[in-house]
């Protein structure tokens, strides 16, 4: 080889050096600023983070919290719900007496009667408030009197004297409990032998034996029945004629009003 090809040998070499140098500084520089590898570098860097998972684990925890607090609470309103089903009580039997009725006896101030009657029976269907003695009901005692009805049964007050008080204090002193006050309604309020309106004469009589007596008022063209009951009481009423089969109209107790 002469000098010529030796000095271009040289030159061939030298280049292909030059070339594989930058070759490696691309490759190098290309490797820095590749954008797949600096993503690849944040992915794993970003990769380590599950806390978020955490939570999630928590809200379910607290929501079965929740879901079993739930259950007590529907106990307690079963049991509640067995309390007010308890709590029902029955109200006093009102039963059609000479001296009352029930344990509403006669000479009871008249504030107190008309609340236990209302006890019993509801809220009144009227009232008449006091009004002067001589009225609707006949002439009463005393100079005002008070009539309170529930469907067919009146009970009255008065301000004056009676077989059952004397002190001045307003009081209950009879009741009527009539057919004619309502034929369409009836309370089912009952003597103590378990008679009522609507009964007949003969259930009357099988009651009551020899302490019943019927008779016929002229005056008032009506017949009429009184039971025997211990004194000052009084228990009387109406009938529609004087055979078996005719039937009470009304049944009223205590002293009365007359006409």
């Amino acid at each position: 080889m002469n000098p010529r090809q030796k000095r271009i040998v040289r030159i061939m070499a030298a280049l292909v050096g030059l070339v594989f140098v930058a070759a490696v500084i691309t490759s190098l520089r290309g490797s820095d600023d590749d954008p797949q590898a600096a993503a690849g570098t944040t992915t794993s860097t970003t990769a380590p983070m599950p806390p978020t998972s955490d939570p999630t684990t928590s809200t379910s925890s607290t929501s079965t919290s929740s879901t079993s607090t739930t259950g007590p609470s529907t106990s307690t309103t079963t049991s509640s719900s067995t309390t007010t089903s308890t709590t029902v009580s029955t109200l006093p039997e009102l039963v059609l007496f000479g001296d009352g009725l029930g344990e509403v006896t006669f000479g009871t101030d008249a504030d107190t009667a008309i609340t236990e009657i209302a006890a019993a029976l509801g809220e009144p269907d009227e009232d008449s408030g006091w009004i002067p003695s001589f009225s609707r009901f006949g002439t009463c005692p005393g100079e005002q009197v008070r009539g309170i009805r529930w469907a067919t049964m009146w009970a009255l007050m008065t301000d004056g004297e009676t077989e059952w008080r004397a002190d001045g204090v307003p009081h209950f002193f009879a009741y009527l409990d009539s057919v004619f006050y309502d034929e369409d309604q009836s309370l089912g309020l009952l003597t103590a032998e378990g008679v009522g309106l609507g009964d007949s004469a003969k259930d009357l009589e099988d009651a009551y034996g020899d302490r019943l007596e019927i008779t016929f008022e002229e005056l008032l063209d009506v017949y009429l029945f009184n039971i025997d009951v211990p004194a000052p009481g009084r228990l009387w009423g109406g009938l529609t004629g004087g055979d078996d089969d005719d039937l009470i109209t009304s049944i009223d107790g205590g002293q009365g009003c007359g006409e």
